[in-house]
């Protein structure tokens, strides 16, 4: 069985890119050939040089393409386009070298089944590229916020979404917006919630010993830079937490220099880190050498980062991220391992009012410093709740994609 795969961006560095290379490695391990569609642009390149797949590049930052990939999220973490800015001529140019790649993708591969990442302009024309053709549509939450805060876009742009054969979506959440906007029929659709790849995300088996008090408690945040990620608030709360503890804490993800002179001032710089790594792998293994991960987000589809972490054997501390809790499930998510962290009241998908942002950061750094706490007097995790996020693997979720969803 052939199928294509379709992602309008980067297959890496965001959640979407991740899930979109993990499910097709999946699907490739397991005897069907691939077609992958993807977005492109310098300095990257492709992911898939060890696969034996037929590979179909949308060239961006280019002479038929002049801009950069457009983002499902305002802030991507690689030179990006953001959708609200664009003119017409603009999105004019998009949809076209869209369709002509899948077009060509469709003469040449032949694919049997498609599927195609995010409720958006690349699902849209992929409907009208593979009028006969299965195809399984995968909201990662972020396409749907870009609806939200931009229906002008939908309006003019966005045709046919209601007529896929499945709808893959993260959160039961996510299923209830995906209904209520694109009206499509409930029996499609199918909670998947997301995985991480355990060849790259894993505990480190050392003969260390006990935690030490003269030693230093390392906290963490991978992702991007932005606001709505609650970075900023994330710094306040470590400058307050520095001055009782023996902590550090890194920032990994692209930064402008402006923003790294702004996070440094607000973090009171002490033991205080801002830089990026050039793939999962170099993320990984620092990963393995921190003890507390630090996801604040002001809005999250998965917060699969926070996954990987877990699987790496750190400690996590997490805004309330309703398809992280719904994938974990009541055990994980009421063990030592995990602290979820309220939000403040947010307007536009993802801004805290700025009345509630002392409130929100006074949260983040109480729920932090349990953990300082725990990792401080070598409190346990359980080996059963490792076993069960050691579950969540990216073999049992394409297992079940390809069971429920592609041989169905």
């Amino acid at each position: 069985m052939k199928i294509l795969n379709i992602l309008s961006q980067l297959p890496m560095k965001t959640g979407s890119g991740v899930y979109y290379s993990n499910l097709l490695r999946g699907l490739y391990d397991r005897g069907y050939e691939i077609g992958a569609v993807y977005g492109i642009e310098k300095p990257f390149e492709s992911p898939f040089s060890d696969l034996n797949i037929k590979e179909y590049k949308v060239h961006y930052d280019t002479d038929e393409i002049p801009f950069y990939i457009p983002g499902m999220s305002d802030k991507m973490p690689y030179k990006s386009t953001v959708f609200s800015t664009m003119s017409d001529e603009e999105f004019q140019i998009y949809m076209k070298n869209l369709e002509k790649i899948l077009i060509k993708a469709r003469d040449e591969f032949k694919p049997d089944i498609v599927i195609t990442h995010h409720m958006f302009i690349i699902s849209s024309l992929a409907r009208k590229v593979f009028k006969d053709k299965k195809i399984i549509c995968i909201s990662h939450g972020t396409d749907l916020r870009q609806v939200k805060k931009n229906p002008w876009i939908k309006e003019k742009y966005l045709n046919d979404l209601d007529k896929m054969d499945y709808y893959l979506t993260l959160s039961k959440l996510d299923t209830e917006m995906l209904i209520e906007e694109f009206k499509v029929e409930k029996n499609k659709t199918l909670v998947t919630g997301g995985a991480y790849d355990e060849t790259i995300f894993f505990e480190e088996k050392t003969d260390v010993g006990k935690f030490s008090s003269n030693e230093t408690i390392n906290l963490v945040y991978a992702g991007k830079i932005s606001r709505a990620k609650g970075v900023y608030e994330l710094c306040k709360a470590y400058k307050n937490l520095s001055s009782s503890y023996n902590i550090s804490l890194d920032l990994i993800g692209s930064a402008e220099n402006s923003e790294k002179e702004e996070l440094i001032h607000l973090s009171g710089g002490k033991n205080f880190k801002i830089y990026n790594t050039k793939d999962q792998k170099a993320m990984a293994e620092i990963l393995r050498k921190k003890d507390i991960f630090i996801l604040p987000s002001y809005y999250e589809g998965l917060g699969l980062m926070a996954v990987e972490a877990l699987a790496s054997n750190l400690r996590v501390v997490v805004t309330n991220v309703l398809g992280l809790i719904e994938l974990l499930g009541e055990e994980i998510n009421s063990s030592n391992i995990i602290e979820y962290v309220d939000l403040p009241r947010l307007f536009d998908v993802d801004k805290p009012y700025e009345e509630d942002i002392p409130g929100f950061v006074k949260r983040l750094e109480e729920k932090i410093a349990i953990q300082i706490e725990r990792k401080a007097k070598n409190v346990e995790v359980d080996e059963n709740i490792k076993n069960l996020i050691k579950k969540l693997s990216w073999q049992g979720l394409t297992d079940r994609i390809i069971k429920e969803v592609i041989e169905n």
